[in-house]
């Protein structure tokens, strides 16, 4: 090996690391006759081997500019915030919103500039009509580029008559209450996974898990594996409370379990996977045999709300009118909503109503801009940007953060109990009115209602695929609208 090709070997080897293609086996030491000659190969190969092992050292008086792969690394619609899925060369954002002529889009990205059709993209400024396909061209420093084709995919709006019907033998037209796998009692909130529908059966004190669409229940929680009884007073890591009443409101699901508030056991229980016994308990300092009332960053006071997201969990602590927000699995929280920060008062609009303020909160919903709260007492709900706990608009107030005026239009509310948020939109179980309302982005004013046969001034009770009463919960995906008609002692799917 003659001089140099030490160092060259050396620097092969490494490149091959790098690469992740050195084996034990079948290994050649390469031997570069010209490393320093410019017009050779050798000097070609070494600065192809080093520009792929980042190495800008110099050697030969020279130095390697390392390349610059054009390449997205992150795509979302600016506001609301709604990410999209890279594929390869494919991007595709699923959102919810009837108009897509003018949407701007934010992205990261390695390489010089982006561009559509010729025209240079500045993230989060330019928009682009995306009733058809675009495609995003990024070109690197050295002229390489790579062509991204971007699809919006817009959702159709559920629709406005149910096709399915939890709790009633497949029956639009009955309200019978039953205690077996395909009864329930005074639903309040149900929860999709992609194995199927959970469904929190409030005076039947017990969860209810549906495998894909099927309206029979195949496993139980809360009630020793019986489907039907509707047993209370026990208080362990199986069972739920139920003193004085019945009263399981809601429910959560993650990758990781099921998340469920024992509002009279003030507390929450988290159950792993599949199983039907909790491993986590809010609210009772890790005591699954207590009943506590509290406050503090520990107590709770008639949780109903819960969502989780990758940072931790949300509860909505409803009588010491809060909502906390526990880190990862701890059971302490760490911050707070409603109370100025403090995790010692539990007033009801405190300081009085303000963007600051919570009076008997109920439901919860994060998507990637922040939190929605429903804040029923005061008949709004209240959406918190990122982190903070300030909010910064208000739904069913007409943009007034000080009012708590109760009305029947598309920009006013009556007891709001829930709140969902999907694809960039907004759905709100506007319980007073019978209703459920659905707000595009980041309007407050509802473009949709269920319930009222389309009418934004109705708030009639009623029984059918089209009627509601006492509507709580609901959750959302991309086949359609569940909610909890707990009035009517039943869940319907409205299909998209």
């Amino acid at each position: 090996m003659k001089k140099g090709s030490f160092s060259i070997f050396f620097l092969f080897v490494r490149c091959l690391l790098v690469a992740g293609i050195l084996s034990f086996t079948h290994c050649q030491s390469p031997v570069f006759e010209n490393p320093c000659d410019t017009r050779s190969n050798d000097f070609l190969k070494i600065l192809f081997l080093r520009a792929a092992a980042k190495d800008a050292s110099s050697l030969c008086g020279t130095k390697v500019r390392p390349f610059h792969f054009p390449e997205i690394l992150s795509f979302f619609v600016t506001s609301p915030k709604v990410s999209g899925t890279i594929d390869g060369e494919n991007i595709n954002v699923v959102v919810s919103f009837s108009n897509v002529s003018s949407l701007v889009m934010s992205f990261v990205h390695e390489g010089e500039v982006v561009l559509v059709d010729g025209v240079v993209q500045v993230s989060g400024v330019t928009s682009n009509d995306f009733t058809v396909t675009r495609t995003y061209t990024v070109i690197g420093g050295d002229g390489l580029q790579k062509n991204y084709t971007v699809t919006v995919v817009q959702l159709n709006p559920p629709s406005l008559t149910a096709t399915r019907v939890y709790g009633q033998a497949g029956n639009f037209t009955s309200s019978n209450i039953s205690t077996t796998a395909d009864g329930l009692h005074s639903p309040f909130k149900p929860a999709l996974d992609s194995s199927g529908l959970y469904v929190a059966d409030q005076e039947n004190n017990r969860v209810l898990f549906y495998p894909g669409t099927s309206t029979t229940a195949t496993r139980v929680y809360g009630q020793g594996g019986n489907f039907t009884t509707a047993n209370t007073g026990s208080v362990t890591d199986n069972t739920f409370y139920g003193v004085p009443g019945a009263n399981v409101p809601d429910i959560a699901v993650d990758a990781t379990g099921v998340y469920v508030s024992d509002i009279y056991g003030s507390r929450v229980l988290f159950f792993p996977g599949t199983s039907t016994t909790a491993t986590r308990v809010y609210g009772q300092n890790g005591n699954f045999t207590t009943v506590n009332v509290g406050a503090g960053a520990d107590g709770l006071a008639n949780p109903e709300g819960i969502v989780t997201d990758s940072t931790g969990v949300y509860i909505v602590d409803t009588f010491n009118n809060r909502i906390l927000f526990y880190p990862g699995t701890s059971t302490t929280a760490t911050r707070v909503y409603g109370q100025s920060g403090s995790f010692t008062s539990n007033t009801s609009n405190n300081g009085g109503i303000s963007a600051d303020s919570l009076d008997n909160p109920r439901g919860i919903c994060i998507n990637e801009d922040g939190v929605y709260v429903a804040d029923t007492n005061n008949s709004r709900v209240l959406f918190y940007p990122g982190i903070s706990t300030t909010a910064t608009r208000v739904y069913g107030q007409n943009g007034n953060f000080t009012t708590n005026v109760v009305g029947t239009t598309a920009s006013t509310l009556s007891n709001p109990w829930f709140v969902s948020c999907y694809a960039g939109n907004v759905y709100i179980s506007d319980r007073g009115n019978h209703r459920i309302l659905g707000y595009e982005g980041n309007a407050t004013i509802a473009t949709r209602v269920w319930g009222q046969n389309g009418s934004f001034t109705g708030n009639a009770a009623g029984l059918s695929d089209k009627e509601l009463n006492d509507p709580y919960g609901m959750d959302i995906d991309r086949t359609g609208l569940y909610v909890a008609d707990g009035g009517n002692n039943r869940v319907l799917f409205f299909p998209r």
